[in-house]
């Protein structure tokens, strides 16, 4: 599509390692080979940084849509 960013990666890791079991420090990082431009498709993430307890219901954050066009 036009103005999507290909091959921009430098490296990535992405390690699964039991899905039974959730980590309150899970997450992904992506190293590019240059800097990023920000677009209002292309944004920094801000991430939580209190802990959350056994009563939270749960955080979710990502982008895209399914087939179907639950998030």
């Amino acid at each position: 599509m036009p103005g999507w960013i290909r091959n921009r990666a430098l490296r990535s890791r992405i390690q699964i390692t039991n899905l039974q079991v959730l980590s309150a420090n899970d997450i992904g990082l992506i190293k590019f080979r240059g800097s990023i431009t920000f677009t209002p498709y292309i944004n920094r993430l801000y991430l939580p940084y209190e802990a959350m307890d056994e009563t939270t219901t749960g955080v979710a954050y990502g982008w895209g849509q399914t087939s179907d066009g639950v998030l």
